[in-house]
């Protein structure tokens, strides 16, 4: 069974960040790097926030494999993984991550937890990111997103990834 149809885009950094130019956290969160984060914290965002990417219903890591597969991970960038936390709380909201490969930014992964979601905190997460992504030179970033995802279908036109549509895939 297909259990996600994705297509894989490319969308300029100059073209995104003038798109989100007025995307701002809301008052009480701020965004910090996942360097700055407790690692346990974080795995667990994570693994909560990927129950709702199909195909990953079930996905829980350890604390050994997340380590690995970010902070040993050559891609990862302490600029270009922030976390949206809450903060009288410090509850971690959301966050969006953007792996700096040898071939170019590739944007992994923006999710908010549920009962933060449609406040804005996705893109401007991904502004504060893509300034950095800027810093570096790089003038596009790939990334991919489920078909039968709207949220994610509108976040990649409102970035301008409308027209690079490299390819669609199924699983």
């Amino acid at each position: 069974a297909i259990a996600r149809r994705e297509a894989v885009i490319a969308f300029e950094v100059a073209t995104a960040l003038e798109a989100l130019a007025h995307a701002e956290l809301p008052p009480g969160i701020v965004a910090r790097s996942a360097a700055q984060l407790d690692e346990d914290e974080l795995r667990l965002l994570d693994d909560e926030l990927r129950q709702d990417v199909p195909g990953a219903s079930g996905w829980r890591s350890t604390p050994e494999e997340f380590r690995e597969q970010t902070f040993a991970d050559p891609a990862f960038d302490p600029r270009t993984y922030l976390v949206a936390v809450h903060q009288g709380s410090g509850s971690l909201l959301g966050l969006v991550r953007v792996w700096m490969n040898l071939r170019g930014p590739r944007l992994g992964l923006v999710a908010v937890r549920r009962a933060h979601r449609r406040r804005g905190i996705a893109s401007a997460l991904l502004a504060d990111v893509l300034r950095a992504v800027a810093g570096t030179g790089a003038e596009f970033v790939s990334a991919e997103y489920d078909l039968a995802n709207p949220a994610s279908q509108a976040l990649a036109l409102r970035v301008g990834a409308g027209g690079y549509v490299l390819k669609r895939a199924a699983d």
